[in-house]
C-alpha cells in the first residue's frame, strides 16, 4: 500500500480554506511589510494565522516559515540544514531517488558545487531501501 501525501496539486481546497482565502483577499490584500494601513491589516491577519497554526502544531509562531510551495519549502529546509553543518565536515545531502523535481534539481546543483549527495533507492511502493 502506498500513501500519497502531496495533495496540493490534485485535491480541491476545503470550503473553510476557500472562505479564509477569500476573506484575506478582501481585507488583507496588501503587502504585510508595508507601513500603510492595508499592509498593517495584512500583517495582523498573517500574524493571527501564524499563531493559530503554531498552536495547532504545538510550536512557537517564530518557528514557522510560510512558503509559496514545495520548491521554496524544500530549498529553505535544505539550505538551513546545510548552513547548520557548514565547517563541521559532516555536510551531506541524503534524499530518496523519487523526491520532488525541485529538490532533485537543487541536489544536482549542490552536488556540482561540491556538496556530497546520496540518492537512496526505493522499493516498488516508494519506500526508501534502508539497507542502501
Amino acid at each position: 500500500m502506498s500513501v500519497y501525501l502531496d495533495h496540493n496539486a490534485t485535491t480541491a481546497p476545503a470550503p473553510e480554506a476557500v472562505a479564509a482565502m477569500l476573506h484575506a483577499l478582501e481585507v488583507a490584500w496588501a503587502n504585510p511589510s508595508s507601513t500603510h494601513e492595508p499592509g498593517q491589516q495584512a500583517r495582523r491577519l498573517l500574524a493571527e494565522a501564524r499563531s493559530r497554526v503554531a498552536t495547532f502544531l504545538g510550536c512557537q509562531p517564530s518557528e514557522l516559515v510560510f512558503t509559496s510551495g514545495a520548491t521554496e519549502a524544500n530549498h529553505t529546509a535544505v539550505h538551513a540544514a546545510l548552513a547548520a553543518t557548514r565547517g563541521t565536515g559532516r555536510q551531506r545531502l541524503v534524499l530518496s531517488s523519487v523526491e520532488h523535481p525541485g529538490l532533485m534539481a537543487l541536489a544536482a546543483r549542490l552536488e556540482a558545487e561540491g556538496v556530497p549527495v546520496t540518492r537512496l533507492p526505493v522499493d516498488a511502493d516508494g519506500r526508501v531501501d534502508l539497507a542502501a
